[in-house]
């Protein structure tokens, strides 16, 4: 699935780095697209990047939990990273932070995806 404003970059650990840019139905399908491909990839720690989004879909934020669950079972995790506070205070006041990693930064989420790794 090729989505424009989606780009995967594979770190070390079976990590990988999801970005999605644009307005809010480019970055559901962003989400989507970058979840299929680490999928394929067999990825065990996941950052999305969403930081441009001011708003993610009902679905997208399913395959978001979805996607957290399956690498928790699988011994990894998945970061989500979001600036905008509106949306920041969303997704804790909505439950969505007690089943994925929100970062305020791209920083912030890779140093605790690097915590991880050396665990």
């Amino acid at each position: 699935m090729q989505v424009d404003g989606v780009r995967t970059l594979s770190l070390s650990g079976g990590a990988y780095v999801v970005t999605c840019s644009g307005a809010h139905r480019p970055v559901d399908e962003g989400i989507a697209a970058g979840l299929v491909t680490t999928r394929a990839r067999d990825a065990v720690f996941v950052i999305v990047d969403v930081r441009e989004a001011r708003r993610i879909g009902v679905v997208a934020l399913a395959r978001l939990l979805g996607e957290s669950q399956s690498l928790r079972h699988a011994g990894g995790d998945l970061w989500l990273v979001v600036t905008d506070p509106r949306l920041l205070r969303e997704l804790e006041t909505d439950g969505t932070g007690a089943n994925i990693h929100l970062e305020a930064t791209l920083a912030g989420a890779v140093e605790a995806l690097n915590d991880r790794l050396v665990a």
